[in-house]
């Protein structure tokens, strides 16, 4: 009985603890003031289709989202606090309220962009179909996205000589990472290569533009998996939605329009379209 009581009033104070935090988090917001024609940018964390997720429960999904919402609230929770810092102090490379600062802010802002990245360029080729069984989730595949487009398909082929090459390469990154693979196209040359980083803010080169992302941390994985990685990545592969890919690298192109003299192939060219299983 009493280590029943015990027990409720540690949940009593575990839920007041994080009732405390995120009123602090709100109360830093709304009090620490930018300098005089400075701007500080508030996020919002967005939406994403987790329901034309074919592969992954809802749980492992929504427990995933909670963790990319406290990176957009810790993010802008830094940029307020540093938009007071006290930057006369900043001279100290072992500890600064700057420099302290200055770190986390690669770490949330990274932590939010890779899983927006993520979450959109996973979601949307399958859409679900109702059923009376309401436990059992049926869908349709949408082919329209289900296979990379011309622009995408022309940059694999120059860069990995073929799309089993590129999907061998991308799925070792994805195994072999602690955190992230990302596949980027590097805007010194053009050149397309799949990196791997371990945590947010390591090892990806300055100038590269993601336009495939893959989340390679336990959380994304462990409610369904457990420690099944290859099953993980597999899931992964399956939902990738070429659309959302063809379309950023569309956007590159728009805007870099010097880094692809590579002409595409024809798009009836069907026998260059196909995905490897």
């Amino acid at each position: 009985m009493h280590y029943m009581t015990f027990q409720v009033a540690i949940s009593l104070l575990l839920m007041l603890f994080q009732g405390l935090s995120a009123q602090m988090s709100d109360e830093i917001l709304n009090k620490v003031s930018a300098p005089a024609g400075s701007v500080t940018p508030v996020y919002k964390a967005q939406e994403f289709a987790f329901d034309t997720i074919k592969g992954l429960t809802k749980k492992q999904l929504t427990d995933h989202y909670k963790l990319y919402q406290g990176y957009v609230n810790k993010l802008n929770e830094i940029l307020a606090l540093l938009s007071s810092a006290d930057l006369s102090k900043a001279d100290n490379v072992t500890y600064s309220q700057v420099r302290g600062l200055k770190i986390a802010q690669t770490y949330a802002l990274n932590g939010m962009l890779y899983h927006e990245l993520y979450f959109t360029n996973i979601s949307n080729r399958y859409q679900p179909v109702e059923q009376e069984d309401e436990d059992e989730i049926v869908y349709e595949e949408d082919k329209s996205v289900a296979q990379p487009g011309p622009l995408t398909r022309a940059l694999i082929e120059k860069n990995f000589t073929s799309l089993q090459r590129f999907k061998d390469d991308v799925l070792a990154t994805a195994k072999s990472a602690r955190g992230w693979s990302v596949t980027g196209i590097l805007l010194k040359d053009g050149s397309v290569s799949n990196y791997l980083l371990d945590t947010h803010n390591e090892y990806v080169p300055a100038g590269v533009l993601p336009i495939l992302v893959i989340d390679s941390y336990e959380h994304a994985y462990m409610i369904d998996f457990g420690i099944d990685r290859a099953s993980y990545f597999k899931v992964v592969w399956d939902n990738i939605n070429w659309a959302i890919v063809e379309q950023r690298v569309q956007d590159i192109q728009a805007r870099y329009p010097e880094l692809f003299p590579v002409q595409s192939q024809g798009e009836d060219d069907s026998s260059q379209l196909a995905v490897p299983a």
